[in-house]
């Protein structure tokens, strides 16, 4: 569903309201991490990554006004940017694979 014009016409009128409602749940779970007490490295990059995520959901949802097409496009990038949180741990686990092997050699 890369085309914008071939969604249906009730979806492309809720498009900002899933964009807002999103971007609070994202905005929700940031301000929860933060206030966590211990904020290890990976709480910080996923932190990072989810107000990458809400702003760019509350951009659709204001570019919507202007262009229909481009906020669904912000939306779908912002949503795209899941695919990194759920690399985070694999690369997480290499950046420790690394490291050891560092520490091994010196």
């Amino acid at each position: 569903m890369n085309n914008f014009h071939n969604l249906p016409r009730w979806f492309q009128r809720i498009i900002p309201l899933i964009s807002v409602i999103l971007s609070v749940l994202t905005f929700s779970y940031v301000s929860y991490l933060y206030n966590h007490t211990a904020l290890e490295f990976v709480h910080w990059i996923r932190m990072i990554i989810f107000t990458v995520i809400g702003i760019g959901l509350l951009l659709s949802a204001v570019i919507y006004v202007y262009n229909q097409e481009t906020a669904w496009k912000w939306l779908k990038g912002g949503l795209t940017l899941l695919a990194i949180l759920l690399l985070l741990p694999l690369i997480m686990l290499l950046m420790n694979v690394i490291k050891t092997a560092i520490q091994a050699v010196f």
